[in-house]
């Protein structure tokens, strides 16, 4: 056994969360969300010639939605209809409202078959404002 048993855990093990139990500061999230809109939000080329894509896109189930950043390569796979599986997503706080972030650790597959539930865009996660409280 050397320990990294666990990281690589088979993804028939892993379990998905629905978009309504999201909650600030989670990450290890596995997730199966239809692509409801998609928008580019940055497109920079540096000097050296390298090149960032950020796109910001609404994505749901059928318990709610939530807005989803992504960069780079993971662009192109955020088409909307689209059904994808989020592998060890994590939620950011962009102030004060929660984003699903796809970053450099996580993965995102387009599943062949659409996923059989109509996204509930009336319960966005992204519309509740947290505020961060600090005890002395």
């Amino acid at each position: 056994e050397t320990g990294h048993e666990k990281a690589h855990a088979s993804p028939m093990n892993s379990q998905h969360i629905k978009c309504a139990d999201l909650q600030p500061g989670t990450d290890g999230l596995n997730m199966i969300l239809k692509v409801v809109d998609r928008a580019v939000v940055s497109d920079c080329v540096y000097p050296n010639g390298s090149e960032t894509v950020v796109a910001l896109a609404t994505v749901g189930d059928e318990t709610g939605c939530i807005s989803m950043i992504t960069k780079k390569e993971h662009v192109p796979m955020v088409e909307p209809g689209t059904t994808l599986e989020i592998r060890n997503g994590k939620i950011d706080m962009y102030k004060g409202y929660m984003r699903l972030a796809v970053d450099r650790w996580s993965s995102i597959e387009v599943k062949a078959e659409n996923a059989r539930f109509d996204v509930n865009t009336a319960f966005n996660m992204s519309n509740a404002q947290y505020e961060l409280v600090e005890f002395n």
